[in-house]
Parts: structure tokens; C-alpha cells; sequence
């Protein structure tokens, strides 16, 4: 009986890891709006006044093992991400909250919280054999995608053509982590083409620390230093600027730069 019990709750165990909550800026291409400015074929991006935050967490779960067990003790662990909108209860105290709370309604809704850049329940073999998700030291980056319609994409080595393309850069450091996503989307006018190009949708740029928000506007003593470092001015003290080589000036004008607030 005892070995029983002891079963169940090693079947029910999960893991839940440490929220982070965040600030997410959000920065719309020319591309998919009515408004375009774009130069020649460069697209411009478009700040949204809209700040949203957010409350994204891990859960590790573990997976009945099959019989003679996992070759490795991580193949039977998957990690399931979950984001949404902060609500009262994320909020250390009630004027932070009726302070943002004022400005909800300018904070948008769920349309980019929540889409999904990873798959449902994440692996070890996702980091070993997909493509465009990867993890080094405290950096990572994870891809998730959707086929052109009417193709059914196959379980491994799919490798397009796809409607949608979405990938998320990420790097951490002690309770601070910066997160960048790029989403990618097909023209609508050019959806019925074989193969058609991936255009850049969207950039959201999230902000974020472990147990607490990465900056307080009524809030006083508390650590403004991780404030700083997110918002800062651009730029880390003795940091590195080493833009890439992109080749000719044709190669070039697919590229473009945007300089962000923060050390990063």
C-alpha cells in the first residue's frame, strides 16, 4: 500500500518554478498596418503606447514512465509555459494596483499575450533536435510555428512552408531576465503563393524580474537598481557594440537596428 502511495504522488508531482512578472513594449511593423511608412522596402516600427503587464511562470511536469523507465531521467520531465495578464492579486499592495488599474484599459488585450513561441509541453529532445530552440549558459531561444494552410506538417523535420513563424531570444541574469519576440507572419494577398516570404509582424520586448515588478512608480525603498538596468539609459558600462556582418548594402537593407532602454 505504501508503495502504492508513493506512486500516486510521484505521478501528481509537479514543479512549479518561480513567476516572473514583467512590462511588456510592444513595437508593430508599417508591414501589417493601414498606415505605412515604409522607405522603399524597409518597413518602420511602431511603438505602442500601450504597456502591458505581465505574469509568466513554468510549471515542470513529470510523465508516467514506460516499462523499464526513461532512458534518462529528463526525457520524462516537460516544461509548460504559461502568460497572462496581471491582475489585483499580483500587486503588493492596493495603490499599485488602482494606479495601474486607471491605465488597464489602454493596456491591451490578449492579442500578443499568451501566442504561443514554444512547443505545448517543452523536452529535453527539443533542445537537441529542433531547429531555432537552444539553450547556452543563461541565454535561450525557442520557435514555434504554423503551416501554410492546407499542409500538415509533419512531426519532425518540418522545415516550412509556413504561415506563421514566431521565435523569442532570451537571456537572464540573477533575478532579471530580457526577453525579445519575433513574430513573422505571410502577407494576406500573397498566401496563395507556393512559398511565400515571412514578414516581420511585430516585436515585443519584455522586461521582467523574479517575485517583483522591474519598476515601481509609487513604490518607495525598494531596489531601483534592477530599474535602472532595465530601463536605463542604453547601454552597459564597459559593454560591447559588435553589430554583425551582413555582407553588401543589398544584403543590408534586410536588417534593421533598434536601439532599446535598458544595459541590454
Amino acid at each position: 500500500m505504501m508503495i502504492q502511495n508513493t506512486k500516486l504522488i510521484r505521478e501528481l508531482r509537479m514543479n512549479i518554478l518561480i513567476p516572473m512578472k514583467g512590462e511588456w513594449t510592444v513595437y508593430r511593423t508599417s508591414t501589417f498596418l493601414e498606415t505605412s511608412e515604409e522607405v522603399g522596402d524597409v518597413p518602420a516600427f511602431k511603438k505602442e503606447k500601450k504597456i502591458r503587464k505581465v505574469v509568466t511562470k513554468g510549471n515542470k511536469i513529470f510523465l508516467d514512465p514506460p516499462v523499464g523507465g526513461f532512458e534518462f531521467r529528463v526525457d520524462g520531465e516537460r516544461i509548460v509555459h504559461e502568460e497572462r495578464l496581471a491582475e489585483a492579486e499580483d500587486f503588493e499592495d492596493d495603490e499599485e494596483w488602482e494606479e495601474y488599474a486607471k491605465l488597464q484599459g489602454n493596456q491591451g488585450g490578449t492579442d500578443f499575450v499568451g501566442k504561443t513561441f514554444w512547443p505545448k509541453e517543452l523536452g529535453a529532445k527539443d533542445f537537441r533536435g529542433e531547429a531555432g530552440i537552444m539553450c547556452v549558459g543563461n541565454c535561450y531561444t525557442i520557435c514555434d510555428s504554423t503551416p501554410l494552410n492546407g499542409i500538415e506538417k509533419a512531426k519532425d523535420d518540418f522545415d516550412g512552408p509556413f504561415s506563421e513563424l514566431r521565435t523569442e531570444v532570451g537571456i537572464q541574469y540573477k533575478r532579471l531576465r530580457l526577453r525579445v519576440k519575433f513574430d513573422y507572419r505571410v502577407k494576406a494577398d500573397e498566401s496563395n503563393e507556393e512559398n511565400p516570404a515571412l514578414h516581420l509582424y511585430s516585436m515585443v520586448v519584455c522586461r521582467e524580474a523574479r517575485e517583483r515588478w522591474p519598476r515601481y512608480e509609487t513604490k518607495s525603498n525598494i531596489d531601483d537598481s534592477i530599474s535602472e538596468t532595465l530601463f536605463g539609459a542604453a547601454g552597459a558600462p564597459g559593454g560591447l557594440y559588435d553589430p554583425p556582418p551582413v555582407g553588401s548594402d543589398e544584403q543590408a537593407m534586410q536588417y534593421m537596428l533598434l536601439d532599446l532602454d535598458g544595459y541590454a
